[in-house]
């Protein structure tokens, strides 16, 4: 399996466990915080894996709620 293959399937993984745990609490809020090391703004698969996550389980994009000048998080 070649190593892209392997990052979607993993990102596939972890967010069917977070989805999992969303819908075994749906009486409580959900805050997801970190870097998924991903440029959400892409059609790559990965992107559209975290893309459709957020729109399943109605969450919003603090980078797009909260402008930021600089969304990036590498240093130049």
């Amino acid at each position: 399996m070649c190593v892209y293959a392997q990052r979607e399937f993993l990102y596939s993984d972890m967010l069917s466990e977070i989805d999992a745990l969303i819908s075994s609490h749906p009486s409580c809020y959900s805050l997801i915080g970190g870097d998924f090391n991903v440029e959400l703004d892409c059609n790559d698969n990965i992107s559209m894996l975290v893309n459709n996550f957020n729109c399943n389980n109605k969450l919003l994009r603090c980078d797009v709620v909260f402008f930021v000048a600089d969304r990036l998080t590498i240093p130049r």
